[in-house]
């Protein structure tokens, strides 16, 4: 078998090794020139085992035991103090070569990697000569392309670093699944799945994220099943341990790759048990870390409930109390209320929180969240920040963008919705002056960012103060307020809330805004 992990300690890494790609002209393959100026990966960029898995050499005829694959895969730490110190220090501006070359590849990508797939594929045998098992070809009943021949371990993890790198250069999901079909058996879908997930340790969290999501579509296209899936993740994790003293991120890393496939539906939380190992229950509370931030702790309830999952199945029984109060999973174990408390002491990323209440508030969900949904995950996310006005004007800007329907030539306000989610506002902004102030500054640049189309902004207002969530003082002192850094597109407004004010100020009942 092919040993990567002998190179990842020294200065020539994996890519090295690699054959150039050619199309039809024999032109190499050209990779991002400009690779060495882009500095956008970060301490992700950590050198990572190649090859983990079992198998034999070509040609050997005998596969090695898992002990002579353990010792195998750990002989580039024994190698020298030296290597140990670049493995661990100096390998991250190769690897940000060659995620930047990933981004910078030429336009005819695709098709010089199908060439490349296919040129390198030993003569095939006649599918009917030797089955699935053999090192001829297969067909591949589950995308139902032409067969294809069973490569060495060698050959996959080649192949698959070359498709990961095209993928994570154009991110085109389709065709990533056309090449998967055209370059794998499916007796080499498990070692796909092993490779990709140990290339995935050397990539930034962008990365990680965007193949999580190819394996995601690839297992809902059929082209490859949960099964391989689930047992290349295993080979991959039988080595967890030892790869997680050099790749001190390991599980956090994995859990990455893994989390598309959970909250996506892909996998269950039932199939969480196919790896249940005492030393995965590391794995299963990154898992959860990262879910509770997308989904919100009542989703996670639920899925949990709903596949009869103990804590116990994925760490020792006696170590379960210590295990929920270090990563915080009382809401997994107790009350359906009770949710873990957001770290104040870390900054947030309020336009993340934004583009999260987008997702949950979206009108056009088929199965919305709850209000009891939301507010939790608002608590775990956001904690006691929830009074800041960065907070504030997130949520209201949220509520606002999914209350507008956006026409071919207008705007208009789903009022319906709107009134639906003022409970959000009446909760956390509770009848304080400022941080109903914010909320209308919210509003203000949002229908100022959208170009203030007409009557759209004087129909929230109307809404937001006929059902009494903003309160007349509000109203007045925003529109008093003189604030320098609150007046891109002020004077705007104001001029489209003329009859709305008037109304306000006399007690009528109706602005008339359609006359403003």
């Amino acid at each position: 078998m092919h040993n990567i992990w002998s190179k990842g300690a020294s200065s020539k890494g994996r890519d090295s090794s690699m054959k150039p790609m050619t199309g039809l002209t024999g032109t190499p393959y050209s990779s991002n020139m400009y690779a060495a100026l882009d500095t956008s990966n970060d301490d992700t960029k950590r050198l990572a085992p190649a090859n983990i898995g079992g198998g034999s050499r070509p040609g050997s005829g005998k596969a090695p035991s898992a002990t002579m694959e353990k010792e195998r895969m750990l002989q580039p730490f024994k190698s020298s103090e030296g290597d140990n110190r670049h493995m661990r220090g100096g390998g991250a501006s190769r690897s940000s070569s060659r995620d930047n070359s990933a981004r910078g590849t030429s336009s005819d990508a695709p098709t010089s990697l199908r060439l490349y797939a296919q040129s390198s594929q030993p003569p095939s045998k006649s599918a009917s000569s030797e089955d699935i098992s053999g090192n001829g070809t297969a067909p591949n009943k589950i995308s139902g392309t032409p067969a294809v021949a069973k490569l060495t371990e060698e050959e996959v993890q080649k192949k698959t670093h070359s498709l990961l790198e095209e993928f994570l250069h154009n991110t085109n999901y389709k065709e990533s699944e056309i090449l998967i079909q055209e370059t794998f058996c499916a007796a080499d879908h498990s070692v796909f799945v092993r490779e990709m997930l140990n290339d995935m340790l050397e990539r930034t969290s962008n990365a990680r994220i965007n193949v999580g999501q190819l394996m995601n579509h690839i297992i809902k296209s059929g082209t490859i099943t949960l099964s391989s899936y689930i047992t290349g993740l295993n080979e991959f994790l039988s080595f967890a341990e030892d790869i997680a003293i050099d790749v001190p991120k390991f599980w956090p890393y994995t859990a990455e790759v893994l989390v598309p496939l959970l909250s996506r539906d892909s996998m269950s939380f039932a199939d969480l048990r196919s790896i249940a190992q005492p030393a995965h229950g590391k794995l299963i509370a990154e898992l959860l870390d990262l879910l509770v931030k997308d989904k919100g702790p009542g989703w996670i309830r639920e899925k949990w409930s709903e596949a009869g999952l103990k804590l116990s199945e994925f760490i020792p029984e006696d170590e379960v109390d210590s295990f929920v109060k270090k990563y915080k999973l009382e809401y997994v174990v107790g009350d359906a209320a009770t949710v873990p408390a957001a770290n104040t002491s870390a900054p947030i990323n309020w336009d993340h929180v934004q583009q999260k209440l987008v997702q949950f508030l979206d009108a056009e969900q088929t199965l919305p969240p709850s209000f009891d949904e939301v507010c939790a995950w608002i608590s775990a996310n956001v904690g006691e920040k929830v009074k800041d006005s960065n907070f504030i004007r997130a949520l209201v800007t949220a509520i606002c963008q999914t209350a507008i329907i956006s026409q071919k030539t207008t705007m208009k306000l789903n009022e319906k919705h709107l009134q639906n989610q003022q409970k959000l506002i009446i909760k956390f902004v509770d009848n304080n002056e400022e941080r109903e102030l914010q909320c209308l500054y919210a509003i203000q640049a949002l229908l100022n960012k959208l170009e203030h189309p007409q009557g759209l902004l004087c129909q929230i207002f109307q809404t937001l103060w006929d059902d009494g969530t903003i309160s007349n003082d509000s109203f007045i002192a925003w529109q008093e307020s003189n604030d320098p850094t609150e007046q891109a597109g002020k004077g705007v407004a104001l001029k489209s809330l003329t009859t709305f004010f008037t109304a306000l100020r006399e007690g009528d009942e109706d602005s008339s805004c359609d006359e403003s």
